[in-house]
């Protein structure tokens, strides 16, 4: 229903990626543990929704988040666990 609704109004992603969102992203990611893949990908998506992301908010933002779990593949955890 939410997919609807963002159809009828227009809304398209670039319109809800933006900086903050996915700062967001990344402090769930360091939050869980994640991938480094995460990193490239989305830095790439922030290059293509014109957000101004760097390697520099990665590490801001690893200073100030505590890790609350270590999910696979790093972890012994996934996310069903």
């Amino acid at each position: 229903m939410a997919i609807m609704e963002a159809i009828r109004h227009n809304v398209k992603p670039r319109d809800l990626i933006t900086k903050d969102s996915i700062r967001n992203a990344i402090i769930m990611d360091l939050a869980l543990g994640g991938s480094t893949n995460s990193v490239l990908h989305l830095l790439a998506i922030a290059n293509e929704a014109g957000a101004d992301i760097s390697l520099k908010d990665f590490d801001e933002l690893s200073y100030k988040i505590p890790q609350i779990i270590k999910l696979d593949p790093s972890g012994n955890n996934t996310m069903t666990d």
